[in-house]
């Protein structure tokens, strides 16, 4: 385990070097994969079976690989030992591997050139010091790496206008293109999300749960929105508002955009706030105080998922009007 007293250090350093890599210009190709692999994929590997199928619901057309050290076969696929093995650099890696194999396959990536990570596994700062320390570790080793993660404990993304879905639950079928985007930091609550706007007609752009932030933000993700020309209009499914000041900074910026922010704020009660706790490590704030905020940035606050995506429906409806 590290040492705690210069934890809060690695923790600063981490967050200044990791703003090069979770940029809007690196998140458009983060968030439109045109190859995935998946590491630690086999035939046992029922997170591998569900992103295979999400990416046929979706209709990927690009490769998608399979990569484990022992495994000869995944689900059809041909597997390769490494990712260094592959026959050319995969756009981004799925990595399905345990917590103690993650930095490892990090090095993977930089020696094969790939920028790009989803990372599975939980036991992160979710479960107190000793995995925040891990967490930290593993920050440091993708910086040096020059990848780009976004996790832990996630389950990914859908990308519904370039049919990407690195996506490890199951996707309703068909998925419908649209005008709305959609950031969870609370990745069991995309497949209701999902589930919703399939009944209800409702389009997607983006839609990614966003686990721990290790590395990328839900503002980060926020500010890719704002500059997606997909995505009319934002709803965020908010635990926590990490990084007050450069929120309110994007959340501006989508105002001058055009593009309305719609909010479902958790962890209003004191249950609420220990639920947020065990699900991410969040610290989620005075709920007063949020929603003063919100307000003043012309951020629609909703308090039901129905109601966080039948408003971005109405809103990106209109906005297509205009």
């Amino acid at each position: 385990m590290a040492d705690l007293d210069t934890e809060p250090d690695l923790r600063t350093a981490n967050y200044l070097a990791s703003r090069k890599l979770v940029t809007p210009e690196r998140l458009r190709d983060f968030f439109a994969p045109k190859s995935i692999a998946m590491v630690g994929a086999s035939d046992n590997s029922g997170w591998a079976r569900l992103i295979i199928a999400s990416t046929a619901t979706t209709g990927f057309t690009g490769p998608l690989m399979a990569v484990h050290p022992k495994a000869k076969s995944a689900f059809g696929l041909p597997v390769v030992p490494s990712l260094l093995d592959l026959p050319e650099p995969a756009d981004l890696a799925f990595l399905l591997a345990p917590v103690h194999a993650v930095e490892s396959v990090l090095d993977d990536m930089g020696a094969a050139g790939i920028k790009n990570a989803v990372v599975l596994a939980s036991g992160y700062r979710e479960v107190g010091a000793e995995g925040l320390a891990l967490e930290d570790s593993m920050v440091a080793r993708a910086i040096a790496d020059d990848v780009t993660v976004l996790g832990p404990n996630c389950l990914g993304f859908v990308n519904a206008h370039t049919r990407s879905a690195p996506y490890a639950l199951t996707l309703p079928n068909p998925l419908t293109a649209g005008p709305v985007g959609v950031a969870l930091q609370s990745g069991a609550l995309a497949s209701v999300v999902l589930t919703f706007a399939k009944a209800h007609g409702i389009g997607l752009s983006v839609l990614t749960s966003m686990g721990n932030e290790c590395m990328m933000k839900t503002v980060d993700v926020l500010d890719y929105l704002v500059e997606d020309e997909a995505t009319r209009v934002i709803c965020l499914f908010l635990e926590e508002i990490g990084d007050p000041a450069r929120f309110a900074e994007v959340a501006e910026k989508a105002d001058r955009a055009g593009k309305p922010i719609v909010a479902l704020k958790v962890g209003s009660s004191p249950a609420g706030q220990q639920a947020a706790l065990a699900h991410t490590g969040s610290v989620v704030g005075d709920d007063a105080v949020v929603d003063a905020a919100l307000r003043q940035l012309n951020i629609i606050r909703v308090t039901s998922i129905e109601e966080l995506l039948t408003t971005g429906a109405v809103l990106g409806r209109s906005e297509e009007v205009v």
